[in-house]
């Protein structure tokens, strides 16, 4: 068989015969000459974009960016203020345990720290918003108009608490601003009391609106308001410390911050004091030497009577202070004073002048006074007695809520007392 010689400038691999000539001829000349086995050109040639076309796709594109970031922007903002919102929640809400648990009330210098250690947030964070900008608390200038003042400390203050009379405005204010700084007249950070009226204008203002003649130029989305109420951390105690008279006249108490035990304020008179909720009472009765410890938390009243402290229901004060002063002690004495002023005379058959009382009740002597026995002694005692039933009754220990339960008893005592004494009713009225 005829073998083929290698070109000059070709080789053969090693150990592989060389082709026929033949053979080589044919492969080659098919792969010239078979269509199918040549290269697939494109049959179309490719065309480029016009500049029409670039134009209108970079347009459309342009557009999309825009929308899409003014979207993403949009979104952003949003999530900061809800971010805000809810810090500013949380602020509050801190504060507020910090109260409850330090019995303490902090102005604007120190809050800040409170906040962070019942939060759990820095100082830092309490005191700027995630844009830098400083968060105001603004405190009612009107809170000093209860008696007390900020910070208040319960345990400094002891007996006399926030003080006596009606509490009210005891609100704060926590400012911020995702924009620019607000300021509008305000202190400087870290806050404090701005007037009233501004205050005012402030707490009435809702969400996503200026408050009144502001001038500021942010976005009224971006200024955050967040209002602090503490007046309902504050309960309402009074000590009706009537007993003045017999061995047991030295009723104590003790509460946290005191280190002995002392008479309430104002004692023996009654009084009422506004005590932070949580704090701690202790009331030493002087008949056993015995005392009892309680948490206050609710409007309660505790009355003092023959060497022990009682303990009543929703407590003695009203709208503008203690209702009633009176005690059990007060009835005894009244009734004392009674029996003591009725004078009873006999008649020429030997009775006593209450012996026939409905004809005796018309019958006058020659001056035009009321035949009974009696007189202003007795009016003045009986009045004595009707006073001191009805307040301690209505208004005594155990609250006002007696009072239309003991309607009819007290009707009924008022007239025993006029069929006793013989007074015209007129001279008789119920308190």
């Amino acid at each position: 068989m005829k073998t083929t010689t290698p070109s000059p400038g070709t080789s053969v691999p090693a150990g592989r015969p060389a082709l026929p000539v033949r053979l080589l001829s044919r492969i080659t000349s098919r792969r010239i000459h078979n269509p199918g086995l040549a290269p697939r050109l494109s049959q179309r040639p490719r065309e480029g974009w016009t500049l029409v076309e670039l134009i209108g796709v970079l347009a459309i594109t342009s557009l999309l960016a825009v929308f899409g970031t003014a979207a993403a922007m949009s979104y952003c903002d949003e999530q900061a203020r809800n971010r805000e919102r809810a810090t500013l929640e949380e602020i509050g809400l801190a504060l507020r345990r910090s109260v409850a648990h330090d019995l303490l009330i902090p102005d604007e210098t120190g809050y800040a720290a409170k906040v962070a250690i019942f939060s759990g947030q820095p100082m830092e964070a309490v005191l700027k918003n995630r844009r830098g900008h400083p968060r105001l608390l603004l405190i009612d200038p009107a809170v000093t108009n209860s008696g007390f003042d900020l910070p208040f400390d319960q345990t400094e203050e002891a007996r006399e608490g926030a003080g006596a009379g009606i509490l009210s405005n005891v609100r704060m204010i926590l400012v911020s601003s995702l924009d620019a700084p607000f300021t509008n007249g305000l202190p400087a950070a870290p806050g404090g009391r701005p007037s009233g009226a501004l205050f005012s204008n402030l707490w009435s203002t809702p969400h996503g609106t200026l408050p009144a003649g502001s001038q500021w130029k942010g976005d009224p989305h971006d200024l955050f308001i967040h209002r602090i109420r503490l007046q309902d951390l504050f309960e309402p105690v009074s000590f009706n410390h009537s007993e003045t008279t017999g061995i047991y006249t030295n009723g104590q108490l003790r509460i946290a911050g005191m280190e002995t035990f002392g008479p309430p304020t104002d004692a023996p008179l009654p009084c009422a004091r506004w005590y932070l909720s949580g704090t701690p009472l202790t009331l030493s009765n002087a008949a056993d030497r015995s005392t009892f410890s309680e948490i206050i938390h609710e409007p309660v009243t505790y009355t003092y009577e023959k060497g022990f402290w009682l303990r009543g229901g929703n407590g003695l004060i009203s709208g503008t202070g203690l209702r009633s002063g009176i005690t059990g002690a007060d009835f005894e004495e009244a009734v004392r004073q009674f029996l003591a002023s009725s004078v009873v005379e006999e008649d020429d058959d030997g009775n006593n002048g209450n012996s026939g009382k409905k004809d005796k009740k018309d019958k006058k002597d020659n001056n035009g006074n009321s035949g009974n026995s009696g007189g202003e002694g007795s009016r003045l005692a009986a009045e004595a007695v009707v006073n001191a039933m009805s307040n301690y009754v209505r208004l005594g220990a155990m609250g006002p809520q007696q009072h239309s339960q003991m309607e009819d008893p007290l009707d009924d005592l008022h007239d025993a007392l006029l069929d006793y004494t013989g007074l015209p009713p007129g001279q008789l009225n119920k308190p």
